[in-house]
């Protein structure tokens, strides 16, 4: 029975890290195709050096936390599921596609809007890279669960996850807000107006729950 459950743990983790990946790679493909095809950027909303900044210190250290989640509650109670079934569920896609095209959608509205109404495209570029981070912090909540959302008592029992996210935000803050990463992620100072509305975006996002 142990043995059991340890391995739909496993499965579940895997589960959640998937969806977690997807909803990334979405909101990335659908961000540059955007980009490309409404002229957002010249194409390139972000930087080589913020793409790197996406993965290696946002990315990975969510799906960590993630892939290393507790049990879920009820693991037990659920019908074993037949050995043919995919990973790749209707849930999963759907759920994730949404999740992801709302990601690109507002990332490319506040570089649009930072280029034109803000100061430049240095300035929209910053908000892009910081309303991004921050809505894949979000993502990696909603990855919990394909089937309820993550304004949830529940969302909030993995520590792991919870100290990655006060970290994420901290960085978030940082890239615009200190010299040294400013020069490193090709990032301008941004005010209160500016990060308030970085900060929206992933607010906002949690109305993009799974059905």
């Amino acid at each position: 029975i142990k043995a059991v459950e340890r391995g739909r743990m496993v499965f579940d983790n895997l589960n959640k890290f998937v969806r977690f990946v997807i909803i990334e790679l979405v909101a990335y493909v659908i961000t540059f195709l955007g980009a490309s095809i409404l002229n957002i950027a010249a194409g390139q909303p972000f930087t080589p050096s913020q793409i790197l900044y996406i993965n290696f210190f946002v990315n990975a250290p969510l799906g960590i936390a993630l892939g290393m989640d507790k049990e879920a509650s009820g693991l037990m109670q659920r019908w074993p599921r037949p050995r043919t079934a995919s990973i790749m569920t209707p849930g999963l896609l759907i759920t994730s596609g949404l999740v992801g095209l709302y990601m690109a959608v507002t990332t490319l509205l506040l570089i649009q809007y930072g280029t034109t109404d803000r100061g430049g495209f240095p300035v929209g570029s910053s908000m892009g890279v910081t309303a991004f981070s921050l809505m894949i912090v979000i993502a990696a909540y909603q990855a919990r669960s394909v089937t309820t959302g993550a304004l949830r008592m529940e969302t909030f029992d993995n520590p792991r996850l919870n100290w990655t996210v006060v970290v994420e935000v901290v960085l978030a803050v940082l890239i615009t807000q200190l010299e040294l990463m400013r020069r490193i992620f090709d990032t301008v100072a941004i005010g209160m107006p500016e990060w308030a509305l970085s900060l929206a975006a992933g607010i906002l996002q949690q109305a993009v729950e799974p059905a």
